[in-house]
């Protein structure tokens, strides 16, 4: 009988990961996490999820990717006491008073050039 090495993770996963390891008859290990280990873990999560989404090679890839991202942003927030409806809208009015990333504006420098002997 062949046998296969149990992998150790130790990371957050998506809450329904065990019920779906349970389905396939993966045996596995998990535990909730107590809410001071929160933060740092969805920072990994984060780093994560960005890390896949930069070595993603197709657009359907970075959009699962996107979309794992935006879940972890939503945790953060909950974390800060918000929920995703709270997000879009400091998103909006943030959006409405300085602007989007949609016209691909980049700023080249700002203010005035530093005179010699001024």
């Amino acid at each position: 009988m062949l046998q296969t090495m149990k992998t150790r993770h130790d990371k957050l996963v998506r809450d329904r990961i065990p019920e779906l390891l349970s389905g396939l008859h993966v045996p596995y290990e998990a535990r909730t996490a107590i809410n001071a280990e929160l933060p740092a873990l969805l920072l990994a999560k984060l780093d994560e999820e960005i890390g896949e989404y930069l070595a993603a090679t197709d657009d359907q890839t970075r959009i699962e990717e996107l979309v794992d991202v935006l879940e972890v942003i939503v945790g953060l927030g909950r974390l800060c006491g918000v929920d995703r409806d709270s997000l879009e809208r400091y998103r909006a009015r943030k959006a409405a008073e300085r602007g989007a990333f949609e016209a691909g504006v980049v700023l080249i420098s700002a203010g005035e050039d530093d005179q010699p002997g001024a």
